[in-house]
């Protein structure tokens, strides 16, 4: 989407990990990206077309587990995790 002559970047927009990544230079091994709501995983999705990753939903804070871990699959999410801990065991 255009504003005012730039580009808008912002989530679903997958600029701001793809940037992330570059500049860490941790895109070349791969990487995860971790959020909560749609957006996030919609981001991740398009980011995975540029380098590998993966997607994880948190359900962390949310009251309805049941629908948002559905609603973050739906949205792109390869993994959603319910706990801090549960992440830890993925990447240790």
């Amino acid at each position: 989407m255009r504003t005012g002559g730039r580009t808008k970047c912002t989530k679903p927009h997958p600029y701001s990990i793809l940037r992330v990544a570059r500049e860490t230079g941790i895109g070349q091994s791969g990487c995860g990206y971790v959020g909560d709501v749609v957006d996030d995983m919609q981001a991740a999705r398009a980011a995975k077309r540029i380098l590998p990753m993966a997607a994880i939903g948190f359900t962390c804070g949310h009251g309805n587990k049941k629908a948002v871990k559905e609603a973050l699959f739906e949205a792109g999410a390869d993994r959603v995790i319910d706990k801090p801990e549960e992440l830890l065991r993925l990447i240790g």
